[in-house]
């Protein structure tokens, strides 16, 4: 995470932004495989990188920092709103079948992959960055509600 760059830049097909939120989601994905020795998500994590547990989990924690720090620059709210707004994004990510898109779930080319990055861009990334204020607002009055 260190060599990393606190710049929000756009990657293939994918914005700045939603390319930073999709690093993140990915990123938690990973860590809590580390943590939890799921071992075909660690299999395909060694395939592409070096780090070996237990170091993993420190590795990830690290990456997520870094996406933290870069969404908490460039989301359009609040440095202490932007886990509100992933947790909406998450919630949002259950309510969906389990399967609503037609691409190939092995993600198994470069191809597929971008296939998948830009619908999962369009059918969960651009709407909730559309309706952030609104979300974020429904999240707080949630919390203060709450005993």
């Amino acid at each position: 995470a260190a060599n990393r760059s606190l710049l929000a830049v756009p990657e293939r097909e994918l914005s700045g932004v939603t390319c930073a939120i999709t690093r993140f989601l990915l990123n938690v994905c990973f860590f809590w495989s580390s943590c939890n020795s799921d071992e075909p998500a660690l299999q395909q994590l060694r395939a592409s990188i070096t780090v070996q547990a237990p170091d993993l989990a420190a590795f990830f924690l690290d990456h997520l920092k870094m996406d933290m720090a870069i969404l908490e620059k460039y989301l359009p709210c609040d440095k202490d709103q932007v886990p509100y707004f992933l947790h909406q994004i998450i919630h949002f990510l259950s309510t969906l079948s389990s399967r609503t898109t037609d691409v190939d779930s092995s993600l198994s080319s470069k191809a597929i992959r971008n296939q998948w990055e830009i619908q999962f861009s369009n059918l969960v990334l651009k709407p909730t960055l559309m309706k952030i204020n609104d979300l974020i607002k429904t999240a707080l009055d949630k919390v203060a509600t709450t005993k």
